[in-house]
């Protein structure tokens, strides 16, 4: 909750006056094809984080240190990275494995329960510092603000996922690179 509410902060200065901050890093540039999995589900909340972050893994984005950290977290936390109805977003300290910045998404056609929080999107986020990766936050939230858009995309073939969500950015009056 405090995580959502954060992101709400940053990403809807009108509420507060404050400036959103920019960054010229897209959920685009990090999220790829190569780096979404669809699988019919899995064997535990554990078991799915390890699986959505092997993309990240396979690609040296991070190392096996990182997956162990963001399990940790979980454990130590509760259910803190479900940041909205069936949407996961596991991360951990830069420090704790991350060589750059990605993100990686497995869709389970199965819900994975984090205690008593469902989730069918499960988000990896491999931040660098604290600041390089608020423009993929900001395309994020644009992404999952949407609950038919999250049920679209827990249903979506494999190749239209990108395309549902860069078409929901494009919707929301963000720019693309293509603009």
């Amino acid at each position: 909750v405090k995580l959502k509410a954060d992101l709400d902060h940053l990403y809807n200065p009108s509420r507060s006056g404050d400036v959103a901050p920019s960054s010229s890093v897209r959920l685009e540039d990090v999220l790829t094809q190569d780096r979404i999995r669809i699988v019919d589900k899995t064997e535990g909340w554990e078991d799915a984080i390890l699986q959505a972050a092997q993309p990240l893994l396979r690609t040296h984005t991070i190392l096996p240190g990182y997956v162990d950290a963001m399990i940790q977290r979980v454990r130590q936390y509760g259910p803190y990275i479900v940041i909205g109805p069936q949407i996961a977003l596991a991360h951990a300290m830069p420090k704790d494995g991350v060589v750059s910045l990605g993100m990686s998404l497995m869709i389970s056609r199965s819900p994975i329960a984090f205690q008593d929080k469902p989730a069918t999107l499960l988000f990896v986020l491999a931040p660098v510092d604290k600041i390089s990766h608020l423009g993929i936050m900001k395309d994020l939230m644009t992404v999952i603000s949407d609950p038919a858009l999250v049920d679209r995309l827990t249903h979506a073939p494999h190749g239209e996922i990108i395309a549902l969500m860069k078409s929901a950015i494009v919707q929301k009056g963000l720019p693309t690179y293509d603009d």
